[in-house]
């Protein structure tokens, strides 16, 4: 019996913090045989062209932080295609803590069911000053990908004068990472860390014990890199 695909991994965050950049590191890290980044256009509703194939532009690279209405049918088709079976998928999409934010999880948690992967969910947070800081960073003004307004806060109008700062939608069985003082590596291998954690957990479950690691990547990276 084939082995189950590999999980879906989605990285939650609020625009500007870097969770594109740590998806773009978790991909380099396991490398392209073991991954593909997943462009949200590609799986919107509102710009869905049917060609979801490794040749349609912009397939293995986000292009907004905007968080487009997914659709659950054609992420579970591009979840499912021979090239991608084997291979770790990794989206970047912000959900806050609304009901679009939480109708974008439960979609993207059964698309994942559907295309029979596990779902592990990653919400990357930042203290609110260095987010800021990020958010009007000179590269992230001049980055080819739409970014939020240089001079505002990511999310104006919010976490001052009294107001309650936004919350990300949660998932089941999520992990939080603090990526304030964390760089992006380190990011990237503590989610590595966690799917292989993930996974072996539900090796064990179906098999009775643990099967080596899913992602191909272990202690020794943290070793060679001087982790």
């Amino acid at each position: 019996m084939s082995p189950p695909p590999p999980p879906l991994v989605y990285i939650n965050g609020f625009p500007g913090v870097g969770k594109e950049a740590v998806a773009e590191c978790l991909t380099l890290l396991l490398g392209h045989g073991k991954s593909v980044l997943i462009n949200p256009r590609a799986i919107s509703t509102e710009t869905n062209p049917d060609p979801l194939t490794p040749e349609h532009p912009g397939y293995f690279r986000a292009n907004s932080d905007s968080a487009p209405a997914c659709n659950s049918t054609a992420l579970s088709r591009l979840l499912s295609l021979p090239q991608n079976t084997p291979r770790i998928a990794v989206l970047a999409l912000c959900a806050q803590d609304t009901p679009a934010g939480r109708s974008t999880i439960h979609t993207l948690e059964s698309a994942a069911s559907t295309a029979g992967r596990l779902f592990v969910p990653v919400s990357l947070t930042c203290e609110p000053a260095e987010h800021l800081h990020r958010a009007n960073s000179l590269q992230r003004q001049c980055s080819l990908h739409k970014k939020t307004r240089p001079g505002l806060s990511p999310n104006k109008g919010t976490g001052g004068g009294g107001c309650k700062r936004p919350q990300l939608a949660a998932a089941r069985g999520g992990a939080t990472v603090d990526i304030t003082r964390t760089p992006v590596l380190e990011a990237a291998l503590q989610i590595v860390e966690l799917v292989n954690r993930v996974v072996a957990e539900r090796d064990a479950e179906m098999c009775g014990s643990a099967a080596s690691t899913p992602t191909g990547v272990g202690d020794g990276w943290r070793k060679q890199l001087g982790c």
